[in-house]
Formats: C-alpha cells, sequence, structure tokens
C-alpha cells in the first residue's frame, strides 16, 4: 500500500473515532442512524465540502480527484451501512458493513466504510473519484452520485443521496473554480443538457 493510501484510509478511520458499544434500545427508544458521507482530497489539490450528511449537491472544481467513504452513528447502536457510488450511470462502487452484538448483547453505536476490499466489503483501497465538469455546452458533464443506507437494530433506516459536481458551465469566468446549480432534474447522474448555470466566480 501507498504511503498516499495509508494517509487516506487512516485520515478516514481516525475520523470514525472508537464507538462504544451499548444495549440494544426497546423499539420505542430508538433512533434512527446518522450518515456522513465523507470526502478527502490527497494532497489538498482542490476544495471541497469534506462532510455531507443530508442529501444535497456538493460543488466541486474541474478535475478535481477525491476518495469518499461514509460513516453512520446512532446511540442505540448501528446495524449496517450500504454505499453505492455512481457515476454516468454506471456503478463505481458497491460496499457494505454489518455490525453483530457482542458476547455480552451490546452494539457498537457507530460503523464505517473507509475503503473497499474490490468485492463488495470494507478493505484497504480508497474508493477514488474524478469529477470532470465541461466548460461549455458542448462537453459532457460526468457527477458522482453517493447513495447511502444505514439501519439500527431496531430496524429504522436512514437514506441520503449526494451528488458530487454536475454542472456544466455558460460562458464560464476565467477565475470560475465551478457553476453554482440552479436546477436539478434527478436524483441520478443524467446525461448532458440537464444542469446548466451562470458560472460565477
Amino acid at each position: 500500500m501507498s504511503a498516499a493510501r495509508l494517509a487516506i484510509l487512516m485520515t478516514l478511520l481516525f475520523a470514525t473515532g472508537c464507538y462504544k458499544t451499548v444495549r440494544i434500545p426497546n423499539p420505542n427508544q430508538g433512533a434512527p442512524p446518522v450518515i456522513t458521507i465523507q470526502a478527502f482530497v490527497p494532497g489538498a489539490a482542490c476544495d471541497i465540502q469534506a462532510n455531507t450528511s443530508v442529501t444535497s449537491r456538493v460543488p466541486v472544481p474541474r478535475g478535481c480527484q477525491f476518495t469518499l467513504g461514509g460513516v453512520a452513528n446512532s446511540p442505540g447502536g448501528v446495524k449496517s451501512l450500504n454505499l453505492t457510488i455512481w457515476q454516468n450511470s454506471k456503478v463505481l462502487y458497491q460496499v457494505s458493513n454489518t455490525n453483530t452484538p457482542d458476547t455480552s448483547g451490546n452494539v457498537p453505536t457507530g460503523i464505517s466504510i473507509p475503503g473497499t476490499n474490490g468485492s463488495g466489503g470494507i478493505g484497504p483501497n480508497p474508493m477514488l473519484v474524478t469529477v470532470s465538469e465541461g466548460v461549455n455546452l458542448s462537453q459532457n458533464t460526468s457527477p458522482v452520485l453517493v447513495e447511502a443506507t444505514s439501519t439500527n437494530f431496531n430496524n429504522m433506516s436512514t437514506s441520503i443521496a449526494v451528488t458530487y459536481g454536475g454542472i456544466t458551465c455558460r460562458n464560464p469566468h476565467p477565475e470560475c473554480l465551478y457553476c453554482e446549480y440552479q436546477v436539478s432534474c434527478s436524483n441520478k447522474p443524467t446525461p448532458p443538457g440537464c444542469y446548466w448555470a451562470p458560472c460565477t466566480k
């Protein structure tokens, strides 16, 4: 494993913290997990929002390459977390992680997916993506969509969808790094022509 890969994964792992274990609460006392999608830029080569916990769109500078991961937390324990990462209507990564009760019946209050093993489980390989946005109407966009679902031990679930990039500029300003969006046609990547907006500094 390269030093850069190790640094990225260690950052993700330390960001999740060490989860305490608790007894599974009664169903009426449980709380759905809170999911956070994490984006890390190797070498700080571009500037994007690091943590996102709601369905939203995150502006991304053209050509930005970054890794993605996710965590979920609930005070009554988290059973599972599933991430699917799309680009150009294709699945780039699909990873799941699951917690089980220990011998005392306690469960962890959090769960993380810092990387992939290439076979659907967590592992040492970063989930690396690149958003290459066009700069005029004739060029394609390549937004990245992260769909995440997490469930607690009372079968209460939370789902979010975070889109990174996906805007093509009209007459971009030379100093513009990305375009603010005005229209969102779908929560999945779509063919060029869906997302248009004036470019701003």
